[in-house]
């Protein structure tokens, strides 16, 4: 969806895939800014799509 010239998006991560990135880059996400796992996690993602040259926000929304 486009609007006021931004486009946004929803990006659901399965959980095998969320542990596979946190495994892999835990040393990376420990040092990431935030105080609980999960702003550290998305401060690392928004970092990691920065250094690709892609400018995202990220916005955890947990569905059951």
């Amino acid at each position: 969806m486009s609007r006021f010239g931004w486009t946004f998006f929803k990006l659901w991560l399965k959980p095998n895939l969320h542990s596979k990135i946190d495994d892999h880059f835990s040393d990376v996400i420990k040092k990431a800014k935030g105080r609980k796992q999960n702003e550290k996690f998305l401060n690392f993602m928004s970092d990691f799509f920065l250094s690709k040259g892609y400018s995202v926000k990220l916005k955890l929304i947990e569905e059951y």
